[in-house]
């Protein structure tokens, strides 16, 4: 007999491979049609509306945009998660910025070969996902996963909720204790973590951690199921933000279907 979550589950996976077949088509033409679509265009709406365009006072570091006075900065503490096969962005800041300490976070084993080209001292591995708590937690498997997708994640709605494995998790909490980390020095996050940013964002100003800047990616879920939820959960993150952060927007590719934002925290910070 068929349960009601395999039946969600099917439906995901329907929704999952008509969503790829666009994003192959928007590749190949070189495109985006994203105003065809309800929640895309939803989407793009809610990113202008909340959010500000990024501008001149950025540059782009691989594929995320860092304030320009970020080179200024002095023993800059870094967290970023979510590398998978591509250290591009890791690799750049530690060539350009003054980088006393960086953790790379990430649960692939792909990304166990790719950490390896990062030949810094100052780069530190850790083979886990990132969360608010170390426990052990569900990772779920994309539906093409046998394609060699490697976006695993920790929300149901982002993978094949029936096949998942079992992994401990990290804390950021854990990482900031570990490092040392105070707020004597700047702290930049990135994170491309498959649809939990938001919520580990929402930990972090809730227990009155505010990072320099935070380089994030938004992802939304192709699921019929999570759409109601991930509107919420971004007017949430943006009241949140809002009060100690200027944020910018500045997706490129897959517009409506992700959004890719920094946020600068508003107060002063002393540079070199």
């Amino acid at each position: 007999m068929t349960t009601l979550k395999e039946i969600i589950n099917f439906t995901n996976f329907q929704t999952f491979l008509f969503c790829k077949l666009i994003k192959k088509i928007e590749k190949k033409f070189q495109i985006s049609i994203y105003y065809f679509f309800f929640f895309r265009f939803l989407t793009r709406l809610f990113e202008i509306i909340l959010f500000n365009k990024i501008n001149s006072k950025f540059d782009i570091y691989s594929n995320y945009y860092l304030p320009k006075k970020i080179r200024k900065l002095k023993n800059l503490y870094v967290i970023s998660a979510g590398i998978a096969n591509d250290s591009s962005f890791e690799k750049k800041i530690i060539q350009k910025l003054h980088i006393k300490k960086m953790i790379t976070v990430d649960p692939t084993q792909i990304s166990k070969i790719e950490i390896k080209s990062i030949k810094s001292y100052k780069n530190k591995f850790i083979n886990k996902p990132l969360s608010w708590e170390t426990r052990n937690i569900k990772i779920y498997k994309p539906f093409d996963y046998k394609d060699n997708n490697i976006n695993f994640s920790t929300n149901p709605m982002f993978g094949n909720a029936l096949n998942f494995d079992y992994i401990k998790s990290v804390s950021i909490f854990d990482i900031i204790k570990n490092i040392k980390y105070n707020n004597k020095y700047p702290l930049l996050i990135k994170m491309d973590i498959e649809g939990i940013a938001d919520l580990i964002i929402t930990k972090l100003l809730e227990k009155r951690i505010f990072p320099n800047f935070i380089a994030f990616e938004l992802e939304r879920s192709t699921s019929i199921f999570d759409q109601i939820n991930f509107f919420k959960k971004l007017i949430k993150l943006n009241t949140l933000l809002k009060k100690n952060y200027d944020t910018y927007y500045f997706t490129k590719q897959k517009i409506g279907y992700r959004l890719e934002l920094i946020s600068v925290k508003k107060r002063n910070i002393k540079f070199i």
